[in-house]
């Protein structure tokens, strides 16, 4: 199978799970090489990201350079995409499911890509102040967070509560690396 097909597969695996249908999670080649395979979503999820940058650069007022503020901001892009890999054999060893370990990467991984196209130009219209924006990316935000609960809750096969915990663990791994750029951009 070529990687173009792996890469449909696992999006379209994305996709059935952000219609909450767990059959999605089929789709997902949770090989060793699979695993390594879907870290190419980041690729995928870069310009997206890119264009929040551009748009949140353009709205701050800041001394630091476009050049520092792009290299801070990528530096946190690449350990926010290992942070969560690596943190978490720690929590399924705790849970007793350090064999959803792949199967868990995997899916999040490409479901990060669905979650970017929702969340990107929302966030641009909130970076550029257009009114009932901050509305609008709230909701977004819930809907993200409700398919990372079931993404987690299909891979890891656990109860909800278990569940809302892990996403739990990636948000605060989230807004730990936030505070930590931001105070990099602020000196």
């Amino acid at each position: 199978m070529s990687d173009l097909s792996k890469m449909f597969n696992a999006l379209y695996g994305a996709y059935r799970l952000a219609r909450f249908d767990a059959g999605g999670i089929k789709y997902f080649d949770i090989s060793q090489s699979g695993f390594w395979f879907s870290f190419k979503a980041a690729i995928l999820v870069l310009p997206l990201y890119l264009a929040i940058l551009i748009a949140r650069w353009s709205n701050m007022e800041t001394e630091i350079s476009g050049f520092w503020f792009f290299i801070i901001e990528m530096i946190g892009y690449v350990i926010a995409w290992a942070a969560f890999p690596v943190i978490l054999p720690y929590v399924l060893r705790y849970l007793d499911r350090e064999k959803n370990y792949i199967q868990t990467i995997v899916a999040y991984n490409w479901a990060a890509v669905l979650q970017n196209l929702l969340y990107t130009p929302i966030a641009i219209l909130n970076l550029s102040g257009m009114a009932g924006a901050g509305l609008l990316s709230f909701i977004t935000l819930i809907a993200i967070l409700a398919y990372s609960w079931f993404v987690i809750k299909t891979a890891l096969d656990v109860p909800s509560p278990v569940a809302w915990l892990v996403v739990g663990i990636d948000i605060a791994i989230s807004i730990f690396l936030s505070l930590w750029i931001d105070s990099l951009l602020s000196t």
